[in-house]
């Protein structure tokens, strides 16, 4: 028999929604936090269909960063230098909304800098670093992000790499702390937050409902925030998942690897996790394979990722103790676009699809949400 509504239920979560947005990561909440701050007296529901968000928000590498040397200067290439600017801007200043909403010590933000390590030293990248820094002085409000940093590649047990490049303005967070901080901010705002909620799809006819489990949800404006599982239910749009692999050591014994960091415009990315190190990526082993919604771990990409530390902490790692000295791995996934920018669009009458937040949903949510803000404003 189909579920009965009780008047209990009709009668408080199931009440019509000013704004009701389906997905509860990052981007619905920050979506979520910020509608209320501008219209309080308004109903935001929010709903997830897993108790706890587990896409990309609990499931990244935990990085507060803008983004690599190498990465900036193939975007600027392939995109523009404006373009990436933008992109670069927005995750800046998510990061320092992020700080200044939450605060350092609630999500575990650790400003341990941020590292591009090379095994070969580009020629004249000094040079396109220099110009690199003036695009971004007028964003970041410093005449120099990066600069050369090769004598710490020692003093932090990296070995087999040519050069390294950095900037101590980037950092990490714990990821766990950050959404969980984010849950509670959205309570203490008045969001209804509906998690473990499976949903049917939404409607649209006389009046806008979305179907859930436990009864219909009328809303005037749905956000559909839920990135790369749009690409399942709303195939129409081309989104295309990306899977995003991690492992994360065991404990290791002075280890001296302090930072975030990233290796071949940022296809390989790691940091140390206490006296860990997390390490992900290597995606671009399998491009096929990783276009995917499994959360899982494949083993062509976990071998990569094994090699890689073998290869370039051999103090720790070697082929004969690589698989006992990792405790955990996962999958996390995301959703890319080509010009490296978020995506709003309309998919019907007060109904918007967000996606795309190109692996870097902690940085850009906050400034990404702004947006979809705005959008909801001018057409509530």
């Amino acid at each position: 028999m189909p579920h009965a509504v009780s008047f209990w239920e009709k009668d408080t979560w199931l009440q019509p929604a000013d704004v009701l947005i389906m997905g509860g990561g990052l981007l619905g909440l920050w979506t979520a936090i910020q509608y209320k701050q501008q219209k309080p007296a308004k109903r935001v529901v929010l709903i997830d269909h897993a108790p706890i968000p587990t896409g990309a928000s609990t499931r990244n590498a935990g990085f507060a960063c803008f983004g690599s040397p190498s990465e900036m200067l193939c975007d600027a290439q392939l995109n523009g230098t404006d373009a990436m600017l933008q992109a670069v801007e927005m995750r800046y200043k998510g990061i320092q909304q992020l700080r200044s909403t939450l605060g350092d010590a609630r999500i575990g933000l650790e400003l341990c800098g941020g590292f591009e390590c090379y095994t070969k030293w580009p020629v004249d990248f000094e040079d396109k670093l220099h110009e690199l820094n003036g695009w971004l002085a007028p964003i970041i409000g410093t005449p120099q992000a990066f600069a050369p940093m090769h004598q710490s590649m020692h003093s932090m047990q990296l070995q087999g790499f040519a050069g390294m490049a950095g900037n101590l303005l980037e950092g990490a967070v714990h990821s766990g702390k950050l959404v969980q901080a984010m849950m509670q901010l959205a309570h203490e705002k008045g969001v209804q937050c509906l998690y473990g909620l499976q949903h049917q799809g939404w409607q649209q006819g006389q009046g806008n409902v979305l179907e859930t489990a436990i009864g219909s949800i009328p809303f005037h404006q749905l956000v559909i925030a839920t990135n790369a599982y749009l690409s399942s239910m709303l195939p129409q749009l081309g989104i295309k998942p990306a899977r995003g692999q991690v492992l994360v050591s065991k404990p290791l014994a002075g280890l001296k690897m302090h930072g975030t960091f990233h290796f071949d415009e940022g296809f390989y990315y790691w940091r140390h996790l206490g006296n860990r190190i997390l390490l992900g990526g290597a995606r671009n082993a399998d491009f096929a394979g990783e276009e995917t919604l499994d959360t899982g771990t494949s083993e062509v990409i976990q071998q990569q990722l094994e090699q890689f530390l073998i290869r370039h902490l051999p103090q720790y790692f070697s082929a004969e103790n690589i698989d006992a000295q990792i405790d955990y791995r996962w999958g996390g996934l995301m959703a890319m676009t080509e010009s490296k920018l978020p995506v709003l669009q309309s998919l019907a009458p007060n109904v918007w699809g967000a996606m795309s937040c190109n692996g870097m949903g902690v940085a850009i949510t906050p400034v990404f949400a702004a947006q979809i803000l705005r959008s909801l404003l001018t057409n509530a």
